[in-house]
């Protein structure tokens, strides 16, 4: 697996393991922003790079 995608990976299950703390109430709306917005701007990052690298191979 390449590093780009263990990248991916690990961050589709802290946000899935996030959101799940956040819906049950184990952690407060703060909490919960302070680490969903970098966790967020990650993917944002991770698929504004993908769509890039599929764009110039065609």
């Amino acid at each position: 697996m390449s590093n780009r995608s263990s990248l991916v990976s690990l961050t589709t299950i802290l946000t899935i393991i996030l959101i799940s703390l956040f819906l049950l109430d184990v952690i407060t709306t703060l909490s919960f922003l302070v680490f969903f917005i970098p966790l967020a701007l990650c993917m944002l990052i991770l698929g504004v790079s993908e769509l890039r690298h599929v764009l110039r191979e065609k």
